[in-house]
């Protein structure tokens, strides 16, 4: 592989926030190898951000990162386009000016730009900025694409076109159509991108090792503040995540009642943005009145400094990851490098992936099937239908052709295409009459309930570092490609706007359509 002439001396991250989450899970994991692909021994590493920064994180990462200079930047306008009151023009203004000021003039040809998440939509103004400013500037840029804005976030569709950006290709311009390298995280969306921009495009999976286990005397530690902190030593499942819809947390609060009556279901982080609100409200009251063993954000708030992460993970009995929507799932593989047993919903976007890396999770699961009789099914049926429509109407017009069908009729339904409402409806039953109506349609949780008592699942075996696609000299090799991409010149706007209308077909097919985040 060619080699770099001359190792950029500064790279700069922009992000819409520093949240605990995925996003800043992968940066942390990832810059180290992304700094050894492509960076001088002691290069300066900015974050530039919008929303408050986090203290105690910035410490750790400083350190983690030494040699290297750290440094922080807030920039209030580069945060979500939903939360700030700040008229377009004038978020504008401020984003142009703040990014003149990040690089000087002559750094330009030592500076590497590494945007995340700029085709999730939340500020679009920033991504177009970026481009413009990249462009201009002559300046090296990796786009990391996580998610996309037109995965059941439709809602997000007026909210762009308040920002000024009328049609797809417009948004296609902004959010794919610049200069540089694309960074896709799983090989499904990057296959696609790859037959058109070759050249532009790199699949670099999420960066995971094996995490040092604390020593056992601080993991007794954290187990007995844990038990201290929930009333008492019950096992943990843990669900490594933000209060997020897509998260599926309700059938997570199932499985564990029914898989482990006497386990407690935590989720590590809280809500982070105004949009899950409602869903975390609804969710958090029928906990509460169910008197149910389960904290969401364990490490939010008065619990914040109990543990890590990885602290979190290793006292965990068992990792649960049971989202409808993934750009990769990254506790699927923290899980298999803790040696932490996992159950998962299968995706099958990410299957390959993983299949490539050599994880395979023995407890994952495609759907748990409820029949009708658990819930008030007239009143659903009526609510998807018309979430159904308000979903239609928010499309597009060009695209509303394309929307999937509500829920079939059927005596049984997959409990995750479910709204909320239903899902707690069956949720406020007495577990074991759940338990009884559903265990003869879901064969496989009968095997579980069993292994689970006995502590007997099984643990996804990490694969080796000689063949495995996440060792870091691999990673590495990955990150360099992206590297010597990162001048290429922008695409062909029409070459963007198609691919993005075929991903958006893609993600309008019924089967991928979950109520849960219509609501």
């Amino acid at each position: 592989m060619t080699s770099l002439l001359v190792p950029f001396r500064h790279l700069v991250v922009i992000h819409y926030h520093l949240r605990p989450g995925g996003v800043r899970r992968v940066m942390e994991k990832s810059l180290p190898l992304l700094l050894a692909a492509g960076c001088s021994e002691h290069a300066t590493v900015t974050f530039a951000f919008g929303g408050t920064g986090v203290a105690e994180w910035e410490e750790e990462l400083r350190q983690s990162l030494a040699p290297h200079q750290v440094r922080f930047l807030r920039v209030p306008a580069f945060g979500y386009f939903s939360e700030s009151r700040l008229p377009p023009a004038r978020r504008r203004e401020k984003i142009r000016q703040a990014l003149a000021d990040l690089v000087p003039a002559h750094e330009t040809k030592e500076t590497l730009i590494w945007t995340h998440n700029m085709a999730l939509g939340r500020n679009l103004i920033l991504a177009d900025e970026i481009v413009r400013w990249v462009g201009v500037r002559g300046l090296a840029l990796i786009s990391q694409h996580h998610d996309f804005w037109f995965e059941n976030r439709w809602g997000r569709w007026k909210e762009m076109r308040q920002s000024g950006y009328r049609t797809l290709a417009d948004v296609a311009r902004v959010t794919f159509g610049g200069s540089g390298a694309m960074v896709f995280i799983n090989r499904a969306d990057q296959q696609l991108w790859k037959r058109h921009l070759p050249q532009r495009t790199v699949w670099v999976p999420n960066a995971v090792s094996p995490p040092a286990p604390p020593t056992q005397r601080r993991l007794r530690t954290v187990k007995g503040q844990l038990a201290k902190f929930l009333g008492d030593d019950g096992p943990l499942w843990v669900v490594p995540t933000r209060f997020l819809r897509r998260k599926n947390l309700a059938e997570a609060v199932l499985l564990t009642r029914w898989l482990r009556p006497e386990a407690w279901l935590l989720t590590t982080a809280g809500i982070s943005s105004a949009g899950e609100q409602s869903y975390a409200r609804g969710l958090s009251a029928a906990a509460r009145r169910g008197g149910w063993r389960v904290r969401f954000g364990i490490l939010s708030g008065s619990g914040g400094g109990l543990a890590t992460i990885d602290e979190m993970i290793a006292a965990a009995e068992v990792i649960l990851l049971t989202s409808v929507q993934e750009g990769f799932g990254l506790p699927i593989l923290e899980a298999a490098a803790a040696g932490k047993p996992l159950v998962a919903r299968k995706l099958p976007r990410l299957q390959q992936d993983f299949c490539a890396m050599g994880i395979d999770f023995p407890q994952g699961y495609d759907e748990v099937s409820v029949p009708r009789a658990l819930f008030d099914w007239p009143k659903e049926q009526a609510r998807q239908r018309q979430l159904w429509r308000n979903a239609k109407a928010a499309l597009p017009t060009p695209l509303r052709g394309m929307m999937g069908a509500p829920l079939e009729e059927g005596p049984t339904v997959p409990f995750s295409r479910l709204t909320l409402d239903a899902q707690l409806e069956i949720l406020a039953l007495p577990i074991e009459a759940s338990w009884a109506a559903c265990r003869d349609l879901n064969p496989y949780l009968v095997t579980w309930r069993s292994l689970a008592a006995k502590g007997q699942f099984e643990v996804a075996p990490w694969p080796t570092e000689k063949n495995s696609l996440l060792a870091s000299k691999v990673m590495i090799g990955h990150w360099r490609r992206a590297v010597l991409q990162s001048r290429r010149r922008a695409a062909d706007p029409k070459v963007v706007a198609d691919l993005q209308n075929k991903l958006i077909n893609r993600s309008l097919n019924g089967k991928l359509q979950f109520p849960v985040l219509m609501e």
